[in-house]
């Protein structure tokens, strides 16, 4: 007779665990509803099932110190069981999946040693880039490094007349260049 049920329309309960809260779809209850509970809110509560008079199951939800709360009512027991069923192996397939995923995000991947490791390395590489681009950079010319022979003395064919300092003649500045 499920089939025929399937077939015809009927709905079954069913839970998920999303975003940190569970929520129980209960179409199946004699009232439908649908129930959401905030899984950070609750330390500690327990889902279970009361029958009531007049063979009506209840769904209900027990937190902390006796607190009952009734979530639907059902007309059988098989469709109470099937809902709390659904309820838990929700809860089993997401246990800690919302922690996990906010202590992943939290906490640094590797250990210390290879974080410090790639730190150093990557200083070197930074210093090595650095000192590279400032060698590509033009070389400023002073008056020492043409007295002391530098690049800008070597680099003309014929010396200036004179030393550094001394007067000398256009003639003579513009023969030698």
């Amino acid at each position: 007779m499920k089939w025929l049920s399937n077939i015809t329309g009927g709905y079954s309960s069913s839970a998920k665990v999303v975003d940190g809260a569970l929520i129980l779809s209960l179409p199946d209850a004699v009232s439908p509803v649908v129930w959401r509970m905030e899984l950070d809110d609750v330390k500690a509560a327990s889902l279970g099932i009361e029958p009531k008079d007049n063979n009506v199951y209840v769904l209900t939800m027990k937190e902390g110190k006796g607190d009952t709360k009734e979530i639907a009512p059902f007309d059988n027991k098989d469709k109470a069981v099937k809902a709390l069923m659904a309820a838990s192996s929700a809860l089993e397939n997401s246990q800690g999946a919302t922690r996990a995923n906010d202590n992943a995000a939290a906490r640094p991947k590797g250990n210390f040693l290879s974080q410090l490791l790639s730190a150093a390395v990557g200083l070197v590489i930074l210093a090595v880039l650095l000192f590279s681009i400032a060698r590509m950079g033009p070389e400023i010319r002073t008056t020492e490094t043409i007295a002391n022979g530098g690049p800008a003395a070597q680099g003309s064919s014929a010396a200036p007349a004179g030393s550094p300092g001394t007067p000398q003649s256009a003639d003579d500045f513009l023969r030698g260049r």
